[in-house]
């Protein structure tokens, strides 16, 4: 179970949750999501559970697929451990694009 809002949800998130499912604007900068999770992987190590899963929404440059490889590796980095991309499509074959590009994104190695 993964938990959104802000950290006021991380005591039940502590309590009740596998992890938080922060949003994160796409030109927002990872490092915002670093005292975050440590607040709640303290309060999750105090409730005696494991480590939060941390599962960020947010928009990945998916025209440079280095750019986007480069921002999941920096989300990595502050301890989140999943990236849902977030993105409105026109239709079937611009979704399809967009596949291609995370597909590629993953590629590099992020």
């Amino acid at each position: 179970i993964l938990v959104g809002g802000g950290p006021r949800t991380f005591a039940r998130i502590a309590r009740y949750a596998d992890g938080w499912m922060p949003l994160l604007a796409k030109d927002a900068a990872p490092e915002t999501l670093r005292a975050p999770i440590a607040r709640l992987s303290a309060r999750m190590h105090a409730a005696g559970r494991g480590a939060p899963e941390v599962a960020v929404l947010t928009e990945l440059p998916l025209a440079d697929s280095a750019a986007a490889a480069a921002r999941v590796d920096a989300l990595a980095a502050v301890g989140v451990t999943r990236v849902v991309h977030v993105w409105r499509y026109a239709d079937a074959a611009d979704f399809s694009r967009a596949a291609g590009a995370l597909v590629r994104c993953r590629a590099r190695g992020a």
